[in-house]
């Protein structure tokens, strides 16, 4: 990338030091609310002092995720593969790993970094993964507490790192 790109992207500003943006994406980057944590529950519900497995993951966004998808994949609960049909691939594991890919990404992207002491939070259960984000709809709209979310725009929380995620084909 040329140092044009980097700025167009909000990964440096003039001076060429790295923004915010930046620094989610950098190389062992050490941000302290760029980070998450797997856990994989025994029963359906986390009614239970029991954890089978947790680990937390901290780094670049693209390192999280990496590793996020690298954790569930090692989930007994859940089996990955799938049939080649022609020039096709249709997913016949427990979900779609392209579906899981997106709801990663969107958690990833979409989440209120600024608030301290916070992560996205991904729950394994038998029969389910639960992905939780940080952040409220509150930047929407400042009343939002009793707004319908049907009548909600679309918006991205974090436009320059949506558009890093496009560039890197997420």
């Amino acid at each position: 990338m040329t140092d044009n790109d980097l700025m167009s992207l909000n990964l440096c500003n003039n001076e060429m030091q790295l923004t915010l943006n930046g620094i989610l994406f950098a190389d062992d980057s050490n941000y302290r609310n760029a980070n998450a944590v797997c856990n994989t529950w025994p029963e359906t519900s986390k009614g239970t002092n029991q954890v089978l497995n947790s680990k937390q993951f901290r780094g670049s966004i693209l390192d999280i995720f990496e590793n996020i998808m690298a954790y569930i994949k090692t989930v007994s609960y859940y089996n990955f593969g799938g049939v080649k049909n022609g020039l096709f691939f249709n997913d016949d594991g427990s979900f779609s790993t392209v579906s899981l890919r997106e709801a990663l990404i969107n958690a990833l992207a979409h989440r209120d970094y600024k608030i301290n002491g916070s992560e996205v939070i991904i729950d394994c259960y038998p029969d389910r993964i639960e992905i939780t984000s940080p952040g409220s709809i509150s930047f929407y709209n400042e009343s939002s507490n009793n707004v319908s979310l049907e009548i909600l725009p679309s918006l991205r929380r974090n436009p320059n790192i949506c558009r890093v995620l496009v560039r890197c084909r997420l």
